[in-house]
């Protein structure tokens, strides 16, 4: 009674990855780094020079899953902290409550907020050179639904996982080398993740207290990615969630237009609810809509794209007791592979920029009423992505009949997440991007 199964990935980039398939891939070779996650510092982490991949992951309160950030694939780090603005250098803000915390990093701007008891959302801007001396500039927000692990796990990973793959490739890449790169790194980080998680639920199965935080939670626990990299004078966004990319150009008469890179990649976008369709013929219920702006796959989960969410995507997840998605069940019903654009930065002028956001933001504001806000920014010179989180905030609490100074204090939390959710911007400045990128490439 399953119906007429389809694999939903069409992609060549996900054949052979073997995720899911009862195979357990090799982990990389990284030194493990332990840390408690009630003890990270609350200050914006000006981070460290990275030697291979990320800082250590932890997962609150262990229960089943207390081993799981001692097999999780996470790197050293050295302990030097480099000034912001140093090429190399990894910049985040790793611990975000309900006051907005913001970071300047090279060539952006950084801002963020929470509303849910532990915020959910991650981003990171990472800068460094490739092997042909060639500098690569990454950007990202992740905007993390379940719990918060799976976007701890990814944020820093991913961005050294694309840069790993594209110095495997021929130098120098093709765009759309440049482009199978960046899928590859999506999948390793997505592989690393689902084969971790596999092996701890083999090494202690547990059938009793199946609640979370065990691992049967984060087989439930996903993120979205959007992520922009700055390679060779091009600017590729990749996106698998329904986070949203804006660029601003200088037009006619010196006014900037919002123009949308991304297309909201969830269940109550029409054209993924027609490739659904499309993807599992004789699947009545794969996605349900509550209202015109509240439609999951499967009925549980609105983005159609994501890392995570393993119970959704591979079979061997979806056996865990109090939770088992009903026939007709055939996975992979969320994609990991992300829809990538690409264009050049020849034409880029001083106060081009792009905007990189978590739905939190777009819950409240236009396309164009970002874009609006960050130019009003650099005119003053404040922090332009500071900028777009605090006019979210003063928008939700006027929609909601309160003070914008009650809602920052309110505590995080159900009450909280009612009124707004975990809001993440970082604001790239294209032309200071691809002019260091130029500049490195003529002294090649």
């Amino acid at each position: 009674g399953g119906g007429v199964c389809s694999s939903g990935q069409h992609s060549k980039y996900n054949e052979g990855s073997g995720v899911g398939s009862g195979a357990l891939v090799a982990e990389p070779n990284f030194r493990i780094l332990q840390e408690k996650g009630d003890r990270r510092e609350s200050r914006p982490m000006h981070t460290f020079s990275w030697i291979l991949s990320r800082r250590a992951i932890s997962f609150l309160k262990g229960a089943s899953a207390a081993t799981f950030a001692s097999t999780a694939v996470v790197a050293a780090c050295a302990q030097a902290e480099p000034e912001i603005g140093v090429e190399g250098a990894m910049v985040s803000i790793p611990r975000v409550k309900g006051k907005p915390q913001s970071a300047v990093a090279p060539h952006s701007t950084m801002s963020a907020v929470g509303s849910n008891s532990f915020y959910e959302d991650r981003s990171v801007v990472h800068s460094t050179t490739s092997p042909s001396g060639e500098p690569e500039h990454y950007f990202a927000v992740l905007d993390g639904h379940g719990g918060w692990d799976c976007a701890e796990f990814a944020y820093s990973l991913l961005p050294v996982s694309i840069s790993e793959s594209l110095a495997a490739s021929k130098q120098p890449p093709t765009e759309s080398e440049v482009e199978a790169a960046i899928c590859q790194g999506f999948l390793k980080v997505e592989e690393t993740w689902t084969n971790n998680l596999k092996k701890e639920w083999l090494r202690e199965p547990n059938y009793v207290t199946y609640g979370p935080p065990g691992t049967e939670r984060l087989s439930s626990v996903g993120t979205c990615v959007l992520l922009a990299c700055v390679h060779r004078g091009v600017l590729y966004v990749a996106n698998a969630g329904d986070s949203r990319a804006v660029i601003a150009q200088k037009g006619f008469g010196g006014s900037y237009r919002a123009q949308r890179v991304t297309s909201d990649l969830n269940a109550m976008n029409p054209s993924e609810q027609e490739r659904l369709k499309r993807d599992h013929p004789g699947e009545p219920d794969i996605f349900r809509c509550r209202g015109p702006y509240s439609c999951y796959v499967k009925g549980c989960l609105q983005p159609t794209y994501s890392i995570g969410d393993a119970y959704l995507k591979y079979p061997y997840f979806n056996n865990f007791p109090g939770r088992v998605i009903a026939e007709p069940y055939c996975p992979p019903y969320i994609r990991t592979v992300p829809q990538i654009t690409a264009r050049p930065l020849t034409s880029c002028s001083e106060g081009d920029f792009l905007i990189l956001a978590t739905d939190g933001v777009w819950d409240y504001l236009s396309d164009q009423n970002a874009v609006d806000l960050v130019c009003r920014a650099q005119r003053t010179g404040t922090n332009p992505a500071e900028a777009v989180v605090d006019a979210t905030l003063k928008l939700a609490a006027s929609r909601f009949g309160i003070k914008y100074e009650e809602l920052v204090g309110m505590p995080c939390g159900r009450q909280r997440r009612r009124i707004h959710d975990d809001a993440t911007v970082v604001v790239v400045d294209l032309n200071s991007a691809a002019a260091v990128t130029a500049r490195a490439r003529s002294k090649l």
